[in-house]
């Protein structure tokens, strides 16, 4: 199965190169082209972590990241169990690490739903430099540090984007 899932995961990759490629030069016209920088090292992207009562895999998720990942920013709302306190001391111990709660939420419905997360996000966003590289971390996946290293390396301009699709796996 996991030969299947390695697979699956490099036809994907290989097939999203050629298709952004293809795209970077076809839609590219020359007064795009002088913000589109070729990227002379490894990216180093802060982290935007959403954080939403995760205390049962959120210090295995920190942990895993910090290897790779040494700058960003943790934003959380109403935690009720104990998510907070591990942000907080988290952030303590690795101090390019910014905790920010997010108090704004409102009453969410099927109506607002959309409006109240781009609220969030920009909040999140507003402490990440503008022009940085930016990585979504999810709280409740445990990455590995040698593949996001591997990653960083992957974009060569400015404009590049990468796309991660994810697996569901779960253990119990």
């Amino acid at each position: 199965m996991a030969k299947n899932i390695k697979s699956f995961l490099r036809m994907l990759t290989n097939r999203f190169k050629r298709r952004l490629t293809r795209n970077r030069f076809e839609n590219s016209n020359k007064k795009d082209k002088k913000f589109v920088k070729q990227v002379q090292n490894t990216v180093e992207p802060y982290a935007f972590i959403r954080v939403s009562n995760e205390r049962e895999t959120l210090q295995c998720c920190l942990n895993s990241i910090i290897p790779a990942i040494k700058k960003g920013v943790i934003t959380y709302n109403d935690c009720t169990d104990g998510s907070e306190e591990i942000i907080r001391d988290f952030c303590r111990n690795n101090s390019e690490f910014i905790p920010a709660k997010y108090d704004a939420f409102g009453v969410w419905s099927q109506e607002n739903i959309g409006d109240n997360l781009a609220r969030y996000y920009n909040f999140a966003l507003s402490f990440i430099p503008k022009n940085e590289w930016l990585i979504k971390i999810d709280a409740d996946q445990i990455y590995i540090a040698e593949k996001l290293k591997k990653i960083f390396s992957m974009p060569k301009y400015t404009s590049d984007v990468i796309l991660l699709p994810r697996i569901q796996l779960h253990y119990e």
